[in-house]
């Protein structure tokens, strides 16, 4: 079984890095003030659909506790398994962007009462691809909805939706969901799938998701579940950039060691890695030594331990915050020129190498 649908989320509890907005939706629940239009925005894999599905659960369930489906009766299984559901609509947008399709999936049914629950529902996926007329169209109903009708629309390019159907809605920005939190949630079901992963690995696939909670299920697919899962077999399958790498290239910034530094920069390019997102990685791990030097002990960081422990030893080797500023803003210009330059990458990363050594060695003259 794909293992995005064997852990979507069953209740609001097992929603990640949505707080506010999931104890928003319970408290709406609880006290039976569900408004008649909700619209979601946020990137790929925040949970807009899987939100939109639980209230939709909440509303119909027959079992309700705490504002918390139950997941077991007749209309949550329902639900949860993409089963025909009277009561519940769920209509991807990027397929029916006509204004005939609005009217054939909406108006014709709209006026008849709840079969089952006690409200009819309609989840819009990606509703920024109606076409202008068929937003048009939508409006009225969307001023004045049936008393028993709620409407949820999800989209993931919130400019593209009409100004007139945002000003009519309860919006709901969903953020990217925090490495940590995304950390923890890969973990869990690797255990619970007896993946033979380590910890670094894990990071690993966080950091490469985005803030996505989808894009890490993608990633054990692609790698496969019953292989033993290592930063080396990411790093080869899925070409990501590696935490390793930046703290390595860090670390050899700080020694100062200028043939290394250009040996270790030619060999990732010539291997084709990402050297952009090398150096960008480079610069949150800088920030996190920042964090450690200001803060010691009591700073979260969202790597594993062992990168965290690799950062400590490279922050004893910095005396001066000039030498962490310096190198900030040496990476920094250093991807710009690699975004604008005809140079090719191999050259010019090892230039932005040596321009970085050289940002560290100004703060010591």
């Amino acid at each position: 079984m794909d293992l995005s649908l064997k852990y979507r989320p069953k209740n609001f509890s097992e929603v990640n890095g949505q707080y506010y907005i999931v104890q928003s939706m319970k408290n709406v629940i609880q006290y039976d003030e569900v408004a008649p239009l909700y619209l979601f925005s946020g990137a790929h894999g925040t949970g807009k659909t899987s939100v939109a599905r639980l209230i939709s659960m909440a509303i119909c369930c027959q079992n309700l506790v705490d504002s918390e489906p139950c997941g077991e009766c007749d209309h949550c299984k329902a639900i949860i398994n993409g089963n025909s559901f009277a009561d519940v609509n769920e209509i991807n947008a990027a397929q029916f962007t006509r204004k005939g399709d609005a009217d054939s999936l909406i108006f014709d049914t709209i006026n008849y009462q709840p079969l089952m629950a006690k409200k009819k529902i309609y989840i819009l996926d990606e509703c920024h691809q109606l076409s202008k007329a068929a937003q048009q169209s939508l409006l009225k109903i969307f001023e004045e909805p049936p008393k028993n009708v709620i409407f949820i629309l999800c989209t993931t390019e919130l400019n593209k939706v009409l100004p007139t159907i945002i000003d009519r809605s309860l919006c709901y920005e969903f953020k990217p969901i925090p490495s940590k939190d995304i950390f923890n949630r890969v973990k869990t079901i690797c255990n619970n799938e007896k993946i033979d992963i380590d910890d670094d690995a894990i990071w690993m696939i966080a950091k490469e998701s985005n803030g996505s909670m989808r894009k890490p299920f993608k990633i054990l697919n692609t790698v496969g579940i019953h292989n033993k899962i290592t930063v080396e077999t990411l790093g080869n399958i899925i070409g990501s950039t590696e935490t390793q790498v930046a703290i390595k290239f860090l670390d050899l910034i700080f020694e100062n060691n200028r043939f290394e530094i250009v040996k270790f920069v030619d060999n990732i390019t010539s291997n084709g890695k990402n050297i952009e997102g090398i150096f960008l990685e480079a610069m949150e791990c800088l920030a996190d030594i920042l964090r450690i030097k200001i803060y010691k002990e009591s700073c979260i960081i969202n790597k594993s331990e062992h990168s965290v422990e690799q950062l400590k030893t490279i922050s004893k080797k910095i005396k001066k915050g000039d030498e962490i500023t310096n190198v900030l803003n040496a990476l920094e210009n250093g991807i710009k020129r690699l975004n604008n330059s005809y140079v090719s990458n191999n050259v010019l990363a090892i230039m932005i190498a040596l321009d970085t050594i050289q940002a560290f060695n100004s703060s010591n003259n």
